[in-house]
């Protein structure tokens, strides 16, 4: 009987350790399996967060791209009315210059007809003289 009672006593021990290995061996899978999902999701955040501060420096990128393009559109749009500014005043410069020089002519004209006048008439008048 104490035999039996050992056997029994081993057999039941063994059966524990067995059902204890199962359990270390599903804990031990578990755990596995935890780690592997808490490394994915890692591997994940990471991921994720690379895209976004990649797409964060492409939206940087194209927003300092854009800052530029409208700085050099509007330098531009400045010169471009300078430009027009002083082409104007040029114009306007030729203008008066033309007018000037018409008037010139014009004087010079009346002077002449005057001059040409004045003779004819000292002309007239001396043969009137005579």
């Amino acid at each position: 009987m104490l035999l039996r009672y050992k056997l029994n006593r081993y057999f039941t021990l063994v059966n524990q350790e067995k059902k204890m290995k199962k359990k270390y061996e599903i804990i031990r899978l578990i755990n596995q399996q935890l780690i592997k999902l808490t490394k994915n999701e890692k591997i994940r955040n990471h991921n994720k967060k690379n895209k976004e501060n990649k797409s964060n420096k492409l939206k940087e990128l194209q927003c300092f791209k854009l800052t530029f393009i409208i700085k050099n559109i509007t330098r531009q749009n400045k010169q471009i009315a300078f430009i027009k500014y002083k082409f104007q005043q040029q114009k306007i410069k030729k203008k008066y210059q033309i007018i000037k020089n018409e008037q010139q002519i014009i004087k010079q004209k009346l002077k002449l007809k005057l001059s040409q006048n004045s003779k004819k008439n000292i002309v007239l008048i001396k043969i009137n003289k005579q």
